[in-house]
């Protein structure tokens, strides 16, 4: 994948990525965490397809950022230490469902989850982690 844009990987390889705008989480995050004056950021709402209000965040040298796309080689090495929890199959179904309902579990379980997991794979997120919690 050396040498591809990040457009033509996306593309290319859909199996690798989830629904994340790379460009903008390393804009808005990942090259401001340095920043003394903080971040602002918008979150995605997935029930509305759109970006929320701006969230203004106060520069801390203890960062904690979560999600299952954090870690991908786009961003480089730009992290101290990084966690991988693990969850159940069950107990993954289990939270979908009550979050999202039966309709979107089926197109977790037959998209969402299936192209995570290649990820994980791909990249060796979980034996790149420094600590693994069941």
């Amino acid at each position: 994948y050396a040498g591809e844009k990040l457009s033509d990987l996306w593309k290319n390889h859909p199996e690798l990525f989830g629904n994340v705008d790379y460009e903008r989480f390393r804009d808005e995050i990942i090259e401001s965490l340095g920043d003394r004056e903080g971040l602002v950021y918008r979150a995605y709402d997935c029930s509305t397809q759109t970006l929320g209000k701006e969230i203004h965040v106060s520069w801390s040298p203890l960062v904690i950022i979560e999600g299952a796309y954090s870690q991908h080689p786009y961003f480089g090495d730009v992290y101290d230490f990084r966690i991988f929890c693990e969850v159940s199959k069950e107990e993954q179904l289990s939270r979908i469902r009550e979050r999202n309902g039966e309709v979107m579990l089926e197109r977790f379980v037959n998209e969402w989850i299936p192209k995570e997991n290649a990820y994980f794979e791909k990249y060796r997120i979980k034996e790149e982690s420094e600590l693994v919690l069941p």
